[in-house]
């Protein structure tokens, strides 16, 4: 045998030996013949990759430098040495890689390129190396699919699609079209991706990583709503019932929960994790436990995941069972452990979620930035927009939304908070043509359900509850979709006030959904106090499980039912708890401004004092304080906010308190943080009655009973507060309501109102809703609260919330009271578009300015009906039902003022 023979011989064999990983013995082979054939490349080259295998790197340079030197266009040699010194020394494997490329068409310096840009985080960079060895060589699908593989890394999916669907099919390896399914259904395309996996299937039908990609790509088609939720059933049981690795069962209990068999998901995530334990397994059996309000087998797989030492995945699912809870303090301190040990930027969101809810929010806003900095996701930017629309900032939290959609368009999460953040905003436009451009990332369940949401933020309940029942009823749905239509579906049907049969329908489908969560359990509770059947309800929410008691709605509805049963100061307890789960502006907002504070205290506990604020009332400030100081009001405390038609002109007198603010009315909820802030100083005792500059108080016997009498009969019988309703006056015809000027006794020009109001039970104090009225029948705009509770009772921890529409838990007067409203007068149509500015109210304000406008532009319209009645006196609005007297005027000696 020639020596050249004996060379080749001994190579291939340390070629074998390097195989089976027996690198001591080809080291000990390839040594000696390099020192026998100092000049051969080949002896080198082999000798360096042997050292690179066994972890010798600086020997294998050493190799490959004298082959280099010796030989400098081996280009074998030179990638070795490139690829060796990617890290230690980029530039100097940069400027090999050229040299290659400049003498060779091969595409491996190309591939060395973009793997040195992947390490130094240069996406687009390694992008531009693929393709450019995809250039040299067109016929290798390794390379195409490296590539798709790195655009779809970098959300190119456009591209990776474009690439993926033209390759040659037939070319591919068994191997590879799993890749090309994987890769398609990464790039939002399950529809073109799982054919790709079911092949893989019918061939292998024991292929591991083609199992688990049927299960996670049959997720996507069923919310694409391409296969039903058997079908996707079935791919979850064939995955949890493959044996294969828990990767695979992950994929088959996510797929099994979607399907809505919580049951069989939970059985398999149990029995998967007595075999062998995962943390990735445990967050999925957490997630379905979840899903189906089950604490205890939360807790339990909290205690597997303890056993295991895995501290990390313990903590985190501990603060998922107490954020679902609502103790979201405990819920940190988990999370926040979860971060320490893991360092994962999961961690920091969750913490966000915590921080939010506890209204630490500059702590929040930190953990979301964190988060975008630390993944290419979209969750740390959500986060923000859902911050700043807790934060009542729904223009930022709208411009944040559009610009975020404008880099990840093709994500559905943040499709769906855009579209909410814009309509908060009102900017209803925008959040349309989203949902029109989206179709294609949702099925037409999940898209009736956007457009649900979005039809109720326009106060067109009648075609968002239509449209949510659509999905409730549909046998296609998923549960957590049903679920989510559901619970739009019962709160627009509450406050549509609809007829029973209504409320029945979204009753019965509450009754029957499953599996029956504690949200849903909440629903039904709700459902029925607004049917009246009120023992049933308690009896719901009794049976709320403890591990819920404390969530924010359930407080809701325990205080509800606590003041029911006449037990005041546990509903008002309960109220109090309730104020820390949630972010009310009315009570949390901060105030920088409101002057002078200290003329609070020359009001006397005996005396009764109106409240109110105003911004330009001119028009209304003249009769509104001629009108309650007929009725015997002892005070006046006005918050001016920034006034310039001579208001404050009138608001002189010794009974009058101006203060002045130049806080933001919108941020201050609407003003009643000034408010609440008023009758907090007050002292104990005083009665305090909040009015709008607009609305003039009517109460039983008023025309011969003065409003301390009222208030002496509240303080007898132990009410804290006093309940109403804004009745709206109006002229005949339009051009009579544009006649009123200052001074006018406003009764005087708007004598009429319609008398067509429905009352319905609710769980929020003042317990009762109402609404119609001529914006109803005239006007067209519907389903606007007309409640108020304008009497309360300073000291008694009662504090006012959403206006004065609704109240903290109080204990109700037996009597109600009626709000004389006169919204549509003469300078209404120039309020109304000044008003359209004040994002909360800017859809129904610009309704009413657009019905103003038409009516304006009509012929002396007539705001008349045969619902029309003449409004006559205090026993007229008890004796058409508008109005209770309770025991008030029983056996009282008829006092004149």
């Amino acid at each position: 045998m020639t020596r050249g023979a004996d060379l080749s011989s001994t190579l291939l064999q340390a070629a074998e030996l390097r195989k089976l990983g027996d690198l001591t013995a080809a080291l000990e082979l390839l040594q000696p013949l390099v020192e026998q054939a100092p000049s051969n490349p080949r002896a080198r080259i082999s000798l360096a990759q042997t050292f690179i295998d066994a972890g010798q790197v600086d020997d294998a340079r050493v190799q490959l430098e004298h082959v280099v030197e010796t030989h400098p266009t081996n280009n074998r040699a030179a990638l070795l040495l490139a690829d060796s010194l990617v890290e230690d020394d980029p530039e100097r494997a940069t400027s090999i890689y050229h040299a290659i490329l400049e003498r060779s068409d091969a595409p491996a310096a190309a591939i060395g390129l973009a793997q040195l840009a992947q390490a130094q985080n240069q996406p687009g960079r390694a992008i531009v190396w693929l393709t450019e060895a995809v250039r040299r060589d067109p016929v290798d699908s390794r390379l195409q699919l490296r590539l798709a593989k790195a655009l779809t890394s970098a959300d190119r999916n456009t591209e990776a699609v474009e690439r993926l669907t033209h390759m040659d099919d037939a070319a591919l390896s068994l191997s590879e079209r799993t890749t090309v399914g994987r890769l398609l259904i990464r790039a939002g395309e399950p529809a073109k991706g799982d054919p790709y996996i079911q092949d893989v299937l019918r061939t292998d039908p024991t292929e591991d990583v083609a199992i688990r990609l049927s299960a996670a790509s049959g997720l996507d088609l069923h919310k694409l709503g391409l296969i039903t939720a058997e079908a996707l059933a079935e791919r979850g049981r064939a995955a949890v019932q493959s044996g294969s690795p828990h990767e695979t069962l992950t994929a088959g209990v996510r797929a099994l929960a979607r399907a809505g068999r919580e049951g069989e998901a939970a059985e398999a995530a149990a029995n998967a994790l007595a075999i062998r334990y995962t943390s990735e397994l445990a967050r999925s059996a957490a997630r379905v436990a979840l899903r189906d309000s089950n604490p205890k087998r939360i807790r339990s797989i909290i205690e597997v995941a303890e056993k295991n030492e895995d501290h990390a995945t313990a903590s985190y699912i501990a603060g998922l069972l107490a954020s679902q809870s609502e103790r979201w303090n405990e819920a940190l301190e988990h999370w926040s452990r979860y971060h320490t040990l893991t360092d994962d930027w999961q961690g920091r969101l969750e913490r966000g979620h915590a921080l939010t809810r506890l209204k630490r929010w500059d702590a929040a806003e930190r953990e979301y930035r964190a988060v975008e900095r630390a993944t290419d996701t979209t969750k740390g930017v959500i986060g923000r927009i859902q911050l700043l629309s807790t934060r009542l900032e729904s223009e930022g939290a709208a411009d944040l939304a559009t610009k975020a959609l404008e880099a990840s368009e093709h994500d559905s999460n943040l499709t769906q908070v855009a579209v909410g953040a814009l309509c908060e905003a009102s900017r209803f436009d925008e959040a349309s043509s989203i949902i029109d451009r989206s179709s294609s990332l949702f099925n037409e369940h999940s898209i009736a359900t956007l457009r649900a949401g979005y039809h109720r933020r326009r106060y067109e309940y009648d075609r968002a509850f239509e449209l949510a029942m659509s999905v409730v009823d549909a046998d296609s749905a998923g549960n957590e979709l049903k679920r989510n239509a559901l619970q739009l579906a019962a709160h627009t049907a509450i406050r549509m006030q609809p007829t029973q049969s209504v409320l029945e329908r979204v009753l019965d489908a509450a009754m029957t959904t499953r599996p029956i969560t504690v949200d849903v359990i909440e629903l039904q509770a709700e459902l029925l106090v607004a049917l009246e059947r009120f023992d049933e309800a308690k009896e719901v929410i009794t049976g709320i499980h403890p591990q819920y008691r404390q969530r924010s709605t359930a407080l809701r509805l325990r205080a509800w039912e606590a003041a029911q049963s006449g037990q005041h100061a546990e509903a008002q307890r309960l109220g109090a708890r309730w104020l820390t789960r949630v972010y009310k502006p009315q009570v949390h907002a901060k105030i920088h401004g409101l002057n002078p504070m200290d003329s609070l205290n020359e009001v006397d506990p005996d005396e009764v004092v109106v409240l109110a604020s105003v911004r330009d009332e001119a028009l209304r400030i003249p009769d509104f304080v001629r009108h309650h100081r007929q009725l015997g009001v002892d005070r006046f405390i006005i918050v001016d906010n920034g006034s310039t038609d001579g208001t404050r002109d009138h608001l002189t007198g010794d009974d009058i308190i101006l203060l002045h603010t130049s806080d933001d009315y919108v941020t201050a909820g609407l003003g009643m943080r000034w408010m609440n802030e008023i009758v907090a100083r007050l002292a104990t005792g005083t009665w305090c009655i909040f009015l709008d500059a607009d609305e003039q108080l009517v109460f039983p016997g008023c025309e011969t009973h003065c409003v301390q009498e009222l208030t002496a009969y509240l303080d007898d019988f132990g009410y804290d507060a006093c309940a109403g309703f804004m009745l709206d006056m109006h002229a005949a015809t339009f051009e009579e309501q544009r006649s009123v000027r200052e001074g006018d006794r406003l009764l005087d020009v708007c004598p009429w109102f319609t008398n067509d109001y429905r009352f319905q039970p609710l769980i929020e104090s003042p317990y009762t809703t109402v609404r119609g009225g001529v914006r109803e029948a005239q006007l067209g705009i519907k389903y606007r609260e007309q409640t108020k509770s304008p009497f309360v009772k300073a000291g008694s921890g009662v504090q006012f919330l959403s206006s004065s529409h609704e109240t903290t838990p109080a204990r109700i007067a037996d009597l109600s009271t009626v709000l004389l409203h006169f919204k549509f007068l003469g300078d209404s149509l120039e309020r109304a578009a000044i008003e359209a500015g004040w994002t909360p109210f800017s859809y129904y304000s610009n309704r009413v300015r657009d019905h103003q406008q038409s009516i304006g532009a009509s012929d002396n319209f007539s705001y008349m009906s045969d619902s029309a009645v003449r409004f006559r006196d205090s026993q007229q609005l008890i004796e058409l039902g508008l109005m209770s007297s309770g025991e008030f005027m029983s056996g009282k000696d008829v006092l004149k003022k």
